[in-house]
């Protein structure tokens, strides 16, 4: 009997582990992690009483119009429902919002000021916290270095996949 306990165990926690990050959206949408794959991930932590958070949002808005880049934001105060679609609508947030704490993902801590923006590369893997107000040239300068950094790290072949 304790052989079979152990087992089951052992299965749920096999399965847990191989459970998929879920992004979970202000419309009710679910979406997996994987689903953008290939692309740059912004998560943006912003509140409206914020005003660096609300000067980058047209900056912001710019970006996810992006061919490669996506962002999505996440309200600092953890607004959801109704509330959120009518704060978002009033700053003219283009991009999709988060409702569930997107920092828990990739093992990161909640940002101790706003605004913040995760930098997440197109393997699904957290590259680094953005913190302060950000610009388009400021993002990009960002994405660009951690693609220079891949490929020096590429050629030395260091960060290499290991093949199976």
């Amino acid at each position: 009997m304790r052989l079979k306990v152990v087992f089951i165990f052992s299965v749920i926690a096999f399965l847990m582990a191989c459970s998929e990050a879920e992004l979970h959206f202000s419309s009710g949408e679910k979406k997996a992690l994987s689903d953008f794959q290939g692309d740059w991930l912004l998560i943006n932590y912003w509140a409206g009483w914020c005003k660096p958070c609300i000067h980058e949002i047209p900056e912001l808005n710019q970006i996810d119009a992006m061919p490669g880049i996506r962002v999505f934001g996440y309200n600092f105060d953890h607004l959801t429902g109704n509330a959120l679609k009518e704060e978002a609508a009033r700053f003219n947030i283009a991009y999709a919002s988060l409702v569930l704490k997107p920092e828990e993902l990739f093992g990161q801590a909640v940002p101790g000021g706003i605004p913040a923006t995760m930098l997440i590369d197109p393997d699904g893997m957290f590259r680094e916290w953005l913190m302060g107000p950000q610009t388009k040239a400021s993002i990009l300068a960002s994405i660009e270095e951690h693609v220079s950094g891949s490929s020096a790290m590429d050629q030395q072949g260091a960060g290499s996949k290991v093949a199976d």
